[in-house]
This record gives C-alpha cells, structure tokens and sequence, in this order.
C-alpha cells in the first residue's frame, strides 16, 4: 500500500504537469472594485475554483479541484447533506451557467467535525467525491494542499462566489470574485474574535476593512505563495469557515490545511 508521503509526491507531480502558477502572488495589485471589495475573475483565472450547488442550481458554497474526482471544501457545507442533494459545477466564472455541472457520489465529512461550546466549528473540512472524472482544460485544473502554514503578512488571494455586500439573498451574486488577504497573526486573530478550542487547527487572514469572505464564500479556497519569487508556486492554505463580510479587525477563519494533509491524502483513495 502506498505510504502517505508516496501518495502526496504523486498527486504534486500531477498537479505540476497542469500548472496554475500564473496565479499572481502580489495579490496587492488587484483592483479594489465590487467576495467584499474584490475585482471579477476572468475566465481561467481560478481553474481550481467550483461552485458547490443545491440540485436546484442555487450557489450555496464553494470548493476547490484537488484531484480530477475530488473536491475540497469546509465541512458545515457537507454536514447533513447527502449525495443527491448537491451537484458541483466546475469550469466557470458564473455559478449559474457555463463550465461543466457534475453530479456527487460520496461525502466525507472529518470524523472528528463538531462545533464547541462557543458555536464555533472544529475539524472544519470535507471532501466531495465525484460521479466521474473531471477533464483538464484551460479553465479546469488542480490545486494542490500546502504542506506547511504560510508565514504572518504573507499576501494571499481568496476567490469565492459569495454575497459581494452584506444581506444580499434577494439578488445574490453569481460573478467569481477575488480579493487579495494578508495572513494574520493567529494569537491577535483569537483577541478579535472567537477561535475553537484547537485554534491550532485554523489559520486567519485579512481584517482589512471592506475587503474579505461573507456569506456562500464557505469552502472557498485560500491559496498563498510558496516563496517570494516573480511568479511563485501556488498552494492552497486554507478553507473558508467563517467571516464578518469584511469588518476592519475581525478577520476570517479558515481550515489550516497543512494541518490536515496526512487526513486528505487518506481520502484521496476513497472513489466509491
């Protein structure tokens, strides 16, 4: 049987035949227009991104393409769910048209998933197993999980398909947007708002006043350079679990999947 690390150095591999690196790690320059306070994606632009919908086509979380049948996302948007409550749609920038609507198979929600005392969500993180394979083109592709946490201030980028303004369920964003988010210090992240009892588990980011996650962004991937070269390598650091919709000092928490990859990689051999 293959051992954990053989498993992750092959998906990796993979993953680098279909390169995302054009993904910029200055996520700075983004344009600051209306995720909150975030610029439309173009098409290509996030390959890894999908819309995670109910069967009635509603967007309700996002995800992100870790192998060609599997998809990562936060728990709370698999718990309670079955199979054929939800479909996945890959491949555009629009969740509700265009790319490729793939049905689900099997959902793996962490065993040790749980909310604490505080309502706040533990062992946050699933993975949806697809129907089928998913075809690599320019506007599908692979993300791969970072192996270790970015450092604080590190400039990453946040892409999601969430409310762009706060109570929007009457007219509900369906555009692909992105938003550049430095990481912040975990101990000053759990002064501003409420972390689990295993703060260890999550990693924050942002704080910035009117820009950051809110609501349909759950899933939703945070991905962070490896190095500070020109165009770096892009890995994913985290899952969307929760956030204030860009209110100044309270940044959004996330899955920190570096603490999850021994977990991951188990499931990735999981494809019934």
């Amino acid at each position: 049987m293959f051992s954990v690390k053989i498993l992750l150095l092959i998906l990796y591999l993979v993953k680098s035949t279909f390169s995302i690196n054009s993904l910029r790690a200055n996520s700075s320059n983004s344009p600051n227009i209306k995720i909150i306070g975030g610029a439309d994606a173009t098409v290509n632009q996030f390959p890894y991104m999908v819309s995670i919908q109910h069967k009635d086509g509603d967007q309700y979380c996002g995800g992100s393409i870790i192998t060609l049948r599997h998809i990562l996302t936060a728990g709370h948007c698999l718990n309670g769910k079955k199979p054929g409550d939800i479909e996945v749609r890959v491949g555009s920038i629009t969740s509700d048209e265009g790319g490729t609507v793939v049905a689900v198979k099997k959902i793996i929600l962490h065993p040790e998933f749980n909310v604490d005392k505080n309502k706040v969500l533990i062992n946050d993180i699933g993975i949806i197993v697809l129907e089928k394979d998913l075809r690599v083109s320019k506007s599908v592709g692979l993300m791969s999980a970072a192996l270790k946490e970015p450092a604080d201030g590190t400039k990453c980028t946040i892409s999601g398909f969430g409310y762009t303004v706060e109570n929007q369920e009457d007219d509900p964003n369906k555009k692909l947007k992105f938003v550049g988010m430095d990481i912040y210090n975990r101990e000053k992240c759990g002064e501003q708002i409420f972390l689990s009892q295993k703060p260890n588990l999550i990693i924050c980011a942002g704080g910035v006043a009117g820009k950051g996650t809110c609501s349909q962004d759950s899933g939703s991937p945070l991905v962070c350079p490896t190095s500070n070269a020109a165009r770096p390598t892009m890995w994913q650091a985290g899952i969307v679990n929760y956030g204030l919709c860009g209110v100044k000092d309270t940044p959004t928490v996330f899955a920190s999947v570096a603490k999850y990859t021994n977990w991951i990689a188990k499931q990735l051999l999981v494809l019934s």
